[in-house]
């Protein structure tokens, strides 16, 4: 094999699990999965409320994956963990919260953990 074949296309990228499985991805589309989502959760108009989880759903049925699902819902996660500590001053908490709750809901549902995935 040559250097040109082990090298990965600049597009993509090596995201982590949390039990250290390595999954390639895509970047830009990865990114604008996990901006939808966050953006989503922190909008939250009278009409959003699931809207996240929504799309988290069609992101699973979308991609086939529940690994590369799981991957998006991390980062989200983990960006609105953050959103919230930073206690931004036109944040809604309690609407977010309940959004958030049935954002985990859903995604604990449609992606299990990667163990039980064939």
């Amino acid at each position: 094999m040559t250097n040109d074949e082990n090298q990965t296309p600049e597009s993509f990228e090596y995201v982590e699990l949390d039990d250290g499985t390595m999954f390639l991805v895509d970047r830009d589309q990865y990114r604008a999965e996990v901006a939808s989502l966050f953006g989503k959760l922190i909008t939250l108009g009278p009409d959003q409320k699931d809207a996240a989880a929504h799309e988290l759903g069609m992101l699973r049925v979308n991609s086939g994956s529940a690994r590369y699902c799981q991957l998006v819902a991390m980062e989200v996660a983990r960006l609105f963990s953050a959103y919230v500590l930073m206690d931004a001053p036109t944040f809604n908490i309690k609407a977010s919260l309940n959004a958030f709750e049935r954002f985990t809901f859903v995604y604990r549902t449609i992606a299990p953990p990667v163990s039980q995935e064939p």
